[in-house]
Parts: structure tokens; sequence; C-alpha cells
């Protein structure tokens, strides 16, 4: 261990030496005002936690150039003196990835620090900001563990094959696929994913699909810290050693095929209203074969008024009153649209029960 920590200590000195931490901790500090400033637009007047939870993304954005290129730099440096030591691939891989640790520790504390100044300001309950820290923590790790082993991956491995320029390129080209700047929410990007629900204090809600996304991206970090075992194993000539670790490197790669199918499996079927289709039919079979229901403009009928009274317990149940005015001649029928899965439990017409037949996505009702 003492070799391990002679190399993080050597690692921590040419960070100190370097401007990339400075250019760090200024582009964190241009990132906290701006979330600050996000909490006085939009009609909002006031500070709270929530608000610096919704848009924790932006000081952790404005730093992952530079924690890129610095983890870069870790996986890159070599030293010939230490080079020339008794040191085993997993005790270099082991300091890198304790130096990496180190500058992530200290970023997760300021963030955490953060949230308590707010917390403090806005005179929160301990138990409501303990509950709202854990996204909040979960989001954190998550992206730093997975920017520090990207970047110590760029430099270990990619640095050495395909030169400093190239692997810079990736590095920027890797942002933009991953920041919340340039990249819209889907299943596995950005790294930073708040879920927030609307209600009275807008607190995350976690689903399936969410929780598998974080071990996703826990165990691709995993994988690229493989990937770097098996490269400085084959740098000294231990190839038994290497070979061995082939085997976990495909297990892990299993896992995270799984981790995606199971992501997609957890995302919601939703019906694209802009992709319906039209069909021209008449009367009960109108639009059978069709998702939804869409009445010509010209029926001789519309409603002029429309109540819903929701209940949501176990299921949903809906108690719906239409005023519908006539405005055409020999009109004896009623169609309107409902979505096929959803049941009628009874029709009642001025005050009175009335008989109905239900289509495939609507249900017609005949007039006295």
């Amino acid at each position: 261990m003492r070799k391990v920590n002679a190399l993080v200590r050597h690692e921590i000195i040419n960070l100190r030496r370097g401007k990339l931490i400075w250019i760090a901790a200024i582009l964190y500090v241009v990132g906290v005002q701006q979330v600050i400033s996000s909490m006085y637009t939009f009609g909002s007047t006031f500070m709270s936690l929530v608000g610096l939870i919704k848009t924790s993304w932006l000081p952790l954005n404005f730093i992952m150039i530079p924690l890129l290129l610095l983890s870069m730099n870790i996986g890159y440096s070599r030293n010939e003196v230490f080079e020339t030591l008794d040191i085993s691939p997993g005790e270099v891989l082991l300091s890198k990835v304790l130096t990496v640790a180190i500058v992530d520790g200290v970023i997760l504390a300021v963030n955490i620090l953060l949230a308590a100044v707010i917390s403090v300001i806005c005179k929160v309950s301990i138990g409501y900001f303990l509950y709202e820290l854990i996204g909040y923590f979960v989001n954190t790790v998550i992206f730093l563990a997975a920017t520090g082993s990207i970047g110590l991956f760029i430099g270990q491995v990619l640095c050495r094959y395909v030169g400093l320029v190239v692997s810079f390129i990736t590095a920027i080209i890797l942002f933009i696929l991953l920041s919340n700047f340039y990249k819209t929410f889907n299943n596995i990007v950005p790294l930073i994913d708040i879920r927030t629900s609307t209600s009275s204090f807008e607190v995350i809600s976690y689903d399936k699909g969410y929780v598998l996304q974080n071990i996703l991206w826990l165990m691709i970090s995993l994988i690229l810290l493989f990937v770097m075992y098996v490269h400085l194993n084959r740098i000294k000539g231990k190839v038994k050693a290497a070979s061995l670790q082939i085997g976990a490197l495909i297990v892990t790669v299993a896992v995270c095929v799984a981790l995606v199918i199971g992501i997609e499996s957890a995302q919601p079927t939703i019906f694209n209203i802009g992709k319906r289709t039209y069909l021209e039919k008449e009367q009960k079979n109108v639009f059978d074969n069709v998702e939804t229901f869409f009445s010509k403009e010209d029926c001789g009928y519309y409603v002029e008024k429309y109540n819903m009274n929701l209940s949501i317990n176990n299921g949903i149940s809906n108690n719906c009153e239409m005023n519908i005015r006539v405005n055409g001649d020999k009109v004896n029928t009623i169609e309107l649209g409902l979505y096929k899965k959803l049941n009628i439990s009874k029709v009642e017409l001025d005050g009175e029960a009335s008989k109905y037949d239900r289509t495939s996505n609507s249900f017609i009702v005949n007039l006295p």
C-alpha cells in the first residue's frame, strides 16, 4: 500500500501544479451562479432546495470537460522512477482510481455543502432535506464515477493507440453526447437524469427505468476499469492474468445488455396522436380498425360542455357529464370516442339509463 500512496501523492502534486483544477473550480462557481439565477426566473421569486436539485446538473456539466481532461492526464501520466520499481498493474490502476476518487470526493462534498446551505436558508426540515438529498447524491455519484472512468480509459488506453489529438476530440464528442446541454432525454443519456413529479413539493420520484439506468452506468464504468486492467497486464507481459480478466469482462458486458433491455421494457407505451390514421366509414363500424376515434365536423352535433370527476385509488374511475347540442337534421344517434380499453359502467340520457353500443374505440347512443 505504500507504493500506491506514493503514486497517489505524485498524481496529486501534478494536479496542483496544473491549471485544470483551478479552471474547474472557476467553472463550478459559474455553474452555481447560474443555478441560483434560474430560481428567480420564469415567475419564481425565491430560493428552494427543489430548485437546486432540478438544476443541479448545471455546475457539474460546466466542469465535465475539465474533469475528463484531468482524468485523461491521470490515466496517461507515467513516471520512469516508479516504473523501475516492482509495482503491479493492479497497484498502478488503484493509484489512478484513488486519485480520481479524491477529486470526485471533494466535488461531492462541495455539492452536499451547497444543498445544506440552501436548506438552512430555506428552513426546511431534516427529514425533507435527507429525502431530497437521496436523488441529488445518486445523480452526482453516477456522474462523477462515469466521467472519471471514461477519462481514465481515454488517457490510459486511447491516448497510447490513437494519440492525444484524437483522444481529445473523443472527449469532446463524449461531452456532447453525455451532457444535458446538447442532448434530449432518452433511456440512457444524459448522465444526469432528474426525475420530478408535479406535487406540492415536487419531490424526486424513482422508477424501474431510473434505477436500471444508474446501475447501467456503474457497470459501464466497471467495464472501462476492467479494460484498463487488462491493458496494463498486457503491457507488463502478464498475458495469463489478462486472459483471466476477459471472462469477467464478458460477463459484465452481458449484464449491461440485460440492463439496456430492462430499461427499454420499463418504458410506458405512448400513443402518438400525430401519427393517427383517418378512415372514412359510416355508422356503427366507423373507425373500428384505428387506434382512436375522430368524428366528422358535419356530424350534426357537438359537445357544448364537458365535466369530469376522476377517482384514483387502485384503479381509475371517471364520472363524466356532457351537454351535447344537436344542430343538424334527422340526428337519431350520437357517437363519442372512447379508448377501447376503458370500460363503461352505465350511460344516462337526461338522468335516465340509456342503451348504448360499444365499438373498439367509441360508443353509440340512440336518441329517443
